[in-house]
This record gives structure tokens, sequence and C-alpha cells, in this order.
């Protein structure tokens, strides 16, 4: 994957790992530890180790840290579609979504064939509650590899926060087909169903999700509210129950007003 390429030799990381001065990189030591005879390019080097320093940082969870130093790549190579795509991408983790959405119309910008970043940019497009462009960004994705099936999962989520149920339907049925055991696929669809107050449909692909995975307690919540407004009340009592005893708040609440007269 591009996003832990190491531009400076099968040796670079140890080095790397051992420095101690963040701030100076030697040209003749990395030359003698990689074994090159050529110059190399000192700032090309220094974006490089700033990098893989963020690759650590973010592998141990360190996501400030991370942000910081690939901040520092960027800053040195301000056009490198690597360092700006992992810079987004812990943007995203510490949920600083607009940041996140700058650093990825850039890189979308210099390379317009990028499907990773179309998807990324989608993503934090999404968790920014804008939903449109969202489905914009994933249009883009979907443009440049068409086989790639949770793009349509994706997708489907934000056609179903917009309201557009006929969409959305659409795209979970395309995500189901090419992953038939993807649990959140039939999950999402189950739910697109359950908006449009088609409960037996809903039930039905929820039945799919838990065969895939018994223990989805959001599935168990969702089918019992299902059960609930096609009037079988035993079976929607027993999943609420269930699903309160697997620690869904939500569903406690449900089966307490619902169920057992608590308001």
């Amino acid at each position: 994957m591009r996003r832990i390429i190491v531009i400076l030799g099968f040796m670079t990381i140890a080095w790397l790992l051992s420095a101690q001065n963040e701030e100076t990189v030697s040209v003749s030591n990395s030359i003698n530890l990689i074994g090159l005879t050529s110059e190399i390019n000192l700032s090309g080097a220094n974006a490089n180790y700033y990098n893989t320093r963020g690759l650590i940082n973010e592998q141990n969870g360190n996501y400030e840290k991370a942000l910081d130093f690939y901040s520092k790549a960027v800053n040195i190579a301000p056009t490198n579609c690597i360092y700006l795509f992992n810079q987004g991408i812990m943007l995203q983790n510490l949920d600083k979504h607009n940041e996140a959405i700058e650093v990825f119309e850039m890189v979308t910008h210099l390379d317009k064939l990028d499907f990773e970043a179309f998807i990324a940019l989608g993503v934090s497009y999404g968790k920014a509650k804008q939903y449109e462009n969202a489905i914009a960004a994933f249009d883009n994705a979907i443009v440049l590899r068409p086989s790639y099936r949770r793009i349509y999962y994706q997708r489907g989520i934000f056609y179903n926060l917009t309201g557009d149920y006929t969409k959305a339907q659409k795209d979970f049925k395309k995500a189901t087909a090419r992953e038939p055991k993807f649990a959140n696929a039939w999950y999402n669809k189950g739910v697109n169903y359950k908006d449009m107050d088609k409960w037996k449909r809903a039930i039905r692909d929820l039945d799919k999700a838990l065969e895939i995975n018994p223990n989805m307690v959001d599935a168990i919540m969702v089918r019992g509210v299902c059960y609930m407004n096609s009037d079988k009340i035993t079976e929607g009592t027993a999943d609420l129950k269930r699903a309160a005893e697997m620690g869904s708040e939500e569903a406690k609440r449900l089966y307490n007003k619902y169920c057992v007269g608590d308001n």
C-alpha cells in the first residue's frame, strides 16, 4: 500500500528509528547505511524521515504526534500526495474534519486518479455532515474503480441520511450482491427498509445480517422495532429485551417505554 512506502532504501526504517536528532539528517551516513553511491536530495530525505516517524506514531495510536510529523513532511514537500494523504487521515482520526477535507481536496486536485483519496474525502465530508458532498466524492471513486464493492455501501449510507431511500436501497443491493457475507451492508439495507416503513423486508434483511453476525446488537434492536410495528409484539419484545441485556441503552429505553410501560 502506498501509505507505507519508504523511499530511501531497505535499511531506512532501522536507521530512522535510531536517529536522535529529528532536525538533522546526515547525507553521508544515509549513503553508508543504504549502500548508495549517488547523491541524495536532503529535503526529500528529511520529508521521508518525518513521514516514517508519523507512521510509527500512528501505529502506536499517538495521533497528535503522528499529525505533527506528517505536517512537517508536508511542509518540506507540499505537493507529495503520500504525505498529504497521511496528514489528512490523522486529521480525520482526530475529528478535525474540515481540515481533513481541505487536505483531501488538495490530493484529489493533484492526482485526479487517486481512488483512495476520493474515498477518504467522502468519509470526511460524511463525518462533517456534508452528505451531498460525500456522495459526490464517492461518485468519483466509483468512476475510478466501479468493482470496489464497499464504496456502494458507504454511498448508500449517505443517500439514506439525505432521505433518498430509493438510491440508498440500490447501493445496498449492489453491496450485498458483491459481498454476500457483509453483515453491515445487510444491516443498513434493513435500516433503509425500516425508514421506508417496509417492515417485512427490513426484518428479512436484518435476519441475514444476524445470520452472519448473531451478536450485532443494533440489528437485534432495529428488528425488534420492526416486529413491534408489524404487530408481532412477542417477537419485538424479545428482541428489545435481548438488545437491552447486551448493553444497548436505546433498546433499554424502547423496551421500558413500549414493553413494560415505563414512560
